[in-house]
């Protein structure tokens, strides 16, 4: 008799080859109704929420031509004025932000006439929004190496979202009465998961994503592979997303954790 971990395992691989090698548009396998139960189960909405992403940062188009001193120069000058103008009652939070990484409009997600590559959720020429919920964990989802120069984008929603929670927290997968459990924990984990460089392990996703957008979510919510406690965030359109500001970050550490696992 099969146990609870090799039912779940099975099912979540037929899904994955069905949708990969049979039949990948239209697909009516039993598991999408079970996920559409699950993300009515874990519903969230969210407003008014700031969001952070990030981008290898390119000094000659973001400065146009400005070297890092002259445009440091600038920033003080512009820091010391900043600091001598009166507020005139104007709200924090309305005040003037500033872009020292990318350009304000060109923080989101890339627009229809830009060739879009699939992405853990997106397919080929679908463009989604990829936020993360600080600013480590949006560098850290960019995978690039110590020194390098980031730009990361301070990002506003302005309307509310209805988005499916697939977080997670680890589950015991020794025992076997969890089933439930168990087979969320690979649907969720397929989200998590590190890209490996096969574009066909994003297939699977990427047709869950479009199911819950065709059935009213505006997003998905989910783990960090890179960051233990950060969360991520996939928009399936960027309206009522707004950025309002870019600062420049350069990587000086990557922290790696790691413990000797028994040989199996």
């Amino acid at each position: 008799m099969e146990s609870n971990h090799e039912e779940c395992y099975y099912e979540w691989n037929d899904f994955c080859d069905n949708i990969i090698y049979k039949n990948r548009y239209f697909q009516r396998h039993p598991i999408l109704d079970k996920i559409l139960k699950f993300a009515e189960d874990h519903t969230g909405l969210i407003s008014d929420t700031v969001f952070y992403r990030a981008r290898k940062y390119d000094e000659s188009y973001c400065n146009k031509g400005k070297t890092m001193y002259e445009y440091a120069l600038e920033y003080l000058s512009e820091n010391d004025n900043e600091k001598n103008k009166p507020l005139n009652n104007t709200k924090k939070s309305e005040c003037k932000k500033k872009f020292r990484g990318f350009p304000k409009g060109e923080n989101l997600a890339p627009p229809k006439n830009i060739l879009t590559i699939g992405g853990r959720a997106n397919a080929e020429f679908i463009s989604y929004l990829y936020l993360a919920d600080s600013i480590k964990t949006a560098i850290s989802e960019i995978k690039e190496s110590i020194k390098t120069k980031v730009s990361v984008a301070e990002i506003i929603c302005n309307g509310t979202k209805k988005i499916a929670d697939f977080t997670y927290n680890v589950i015991p997968l020794g025992n076997d009465d969890c089933k439930r459990d168990v087979f969320w924990y690979y649907i969720m984990t397929g989200f998590s998961s590190v890209d490996n460089h096969d574009t066909r392990d994003y297939i699977p996703i990427q047709c869950i994503s479009e199911f819950l957008k065709i059935n009213g979510y505006d997003g998905i919510k989910y783990n960090s592979a890179y960051n233990d406690i950060g969360r991520n965030y996939v928009f399936f359109n960027q309206k009522d997303f707004v950025d309002i500001s870019s600062e420049i970050y350069e990587i000086d550490s990557i922290d790696v954790r790691y413990k000797k696992i028994i040989d199996l």
